[in-house]
């Protein structure tokens, strides 16, 4: 196994089961991806089309806002597991879209793009450690940016990155137990959590001109949302993470989401991302749980 860099610290444990039913319960233990090895490649995103050509994005700035954002969650107290690095894989920070919890099981994705399939490769040996129930997708595509959790529903966004093979797959494998919900985004949406994300109790950030009628009507009357602006969405202002129901993770860039997140009670903690999100993903990209608290 490769050595992490000086800035990974292991706070690992030799076995453990994931849990995660929601995307807001007290997050005690993440899967954190090395941004070492990134290097410009051919761009597979909006973001990565726009600023790989306007303005390209420095592995130095990269790496100390991944260090700062290490350090918030050090400081909370939440036990980090890396990913081994891979030099085949420039993409690695983002690990919310290789594998992804949903109530007791860890799922691993079917990635879409190639550049980016050797990324799975590197989590055997957290799998080795895992004593939970581990599916593998193996129908269509199914990234971990477009499931999301509320308890007994799981929200699946069929984007460019899931298609309807992908929530099939979801729906065979969880929906006799859980309430499956396709949400369909318009193209050139990457994943449902760029343009809806849950936080706090029953709020949400969300791009209404990314989602269809029929699921933009259900989340509306579900949750009390507040819209985000096209310029707010393209950098990623919805892309928040919940370190639990009253604190969230976000950008100083997005003035107006942090005060309204403020104003429902909720703690901010902002951490300068902008340069990691030039690839096309912040800070939900860069997480996945792999232990909540249960929510209910």
């Amino acid at each position: 196994m490769m050595k992490p860099s000086s800035s990974h610290r292991h706070t690992a444990v030799n076995h453990f089961q994931v849990f995660a039913d929601s995307e807001v319960g007290e997050l005690q233990r993440v899967l954190l991806g090395p941004i070492d090895h990134w290097y410009m490649t051919p761009p597979i995103n909006e973001n990565e089309r726009y600023f790989y050509k306007y303005d390209p994005p420095r592995l130095d700035r990269m790496k100390a806002q991944q260090a700062a954002f290490v350090d918030v969650l050090e400081r909370e107290g939440i036990a980090i597991e890396w990913v081994p690095p891979r030099k085949d894989s420039p993409q690695q920070v983002f690990t919310r879209d290789v594998a992804f919890v949903i109530h007791d099981t860890l799922v691993v994705s079917a990635l879409k793009e190639p550049i980016r399939r050797h990324e799975t490769k590197a989590l055997n040996a957290l799998l080795a450690r895992v004593e939970s129930p581990i599916l593998h997708v193996n129908a269509g595509v199914l990234e971990g940016g477009d499931i999301m959790l509320d308890g007994d529903t799981i929200y699946v966004g069929l984007s460019i990155r899931t298609d309807t093979s992908g929530l099939a797959w979801v729906q065979e494998h969880f929906g006799t137990r859980y309430e499956v919900r396709g949400v369909r985004l318009r193209p050139p949406f990457l994943h449902l959590d760029v343009v809806f994300n849950r936080v706090g109790e029953r709020l949400a950030l969300i791009y209404p001109d990314a989602i269809e009628a029929s699921a933009l009507e259900y989340l509306q009357k579900r949750y009390t949302c507040f819209a985000v602006t096209e310029d707010e969405q393209f950098h990623l202002g919805t892309n928040v993470v919940s370190l639990s129901p009253d604190t969230v993770v976000s950008d100083p860039r997005h003035e107006r989401i942090n005060t309204w997140l403020r104003e429902q009670g909720i703690r901010v903690i902002e951490v300068a991302y902008d340069e990691i999100a030039k690839l096309g993903g912040a800070f939900r990209c860069s997480t996945c749980p792999l232990i909540r608290a249960p929510i209910r």
